[in-house]
């Protein structure tokens, strides 16, 4: 009974992880070109060389994390570790969600 369990989890999360790769693989071209217009920030007269900088590196740091999460996943899938697979799965997704909440919040002291 219990290899039918984990046979059931590992084709669960061989799904999760599958899907999640097709839907990073697509998003990574155009987040990473958003990220590339993020240089714009120094439209701004107000923006010193930090903050923009700053800015740059948490606007780089979410197509950067999707490579980095799709190699992760599939280690864990492999080494039948599947709740950590599956929890890597949705690192860009948090990475977007902590940078859109830090961005927000830097952009206050400016």
């Amino acid at each position: 009974m219990d290899e039918l369990e984990s046979w059931k989890e590992g084709r669960s999360t061989c799904r999760w992880v599958t899907c999640s790769t097709i839907i990073y693989l697509i998003l990574f071209p155009i987040l990473f070109y958003i990220s590339l217009l993020s240089f714009m920030v120094f439209d701004n007269p107000h923006m010193t060389t930090f903050m923009g900088l700053l800015f740059i590196f948490l606007f780089l740091c979410i197509p950067l994390s999707i490579p980095v999460s799709i190699f992760f996943m599939w280690r864990r899938y492999f080494q039948m570790q599947y709740s950590k697979a599956c929890f890597h799965c949705g690192v860009p997704i948090i990475t977007a969600l902590i940078n859109y909440f830090l961005i927000e919040f830097l952009g206050l002291f400016i």
